[in-house]
């Protein structure tokens, strides 16, 4: 008599279908900020008391470009400045 049902060796795929993490760097093959990337960086500006409109010229100033246009690497530049500043009364 041969067995003819499946052990677990031929029946396991290891893992082979789930879906694999993303790699950061192809998060950003885009090169676009999202919108909820820009609405972050509004709003933590806007907790140090800098409006939208001021936002855009230091982003502008710094890198001469508008917010949208920003890589990864100053959209967090830009995000951990506001973090950072300390508020004066």
């Amino acid at each position: 008599a041969i067995d003819d049902t499946k052990d677990s060796d031929a029946t396991n795929k290891h893992d082979k279908d789930k879906p694999t993490q993303l790699d950061i760097s192809d998060r950003w093959s885009n090169g676009k900020l999202t919108d909820k990337q820009i609405s972050r960086l509004y709003a933590i500006a806007y907790n140090k008391g800098i409006d939208k409109d001021t936002v855009k010229k230091h982003v502008f100033k710094k890198f001469t470009k508008d917010v949208v246009n920003m890589s990864k690497d100053e959209y967090d530049f830009m995000c951990s400045g506001y973090e950072n500043m300390q508020i004066t009364s």
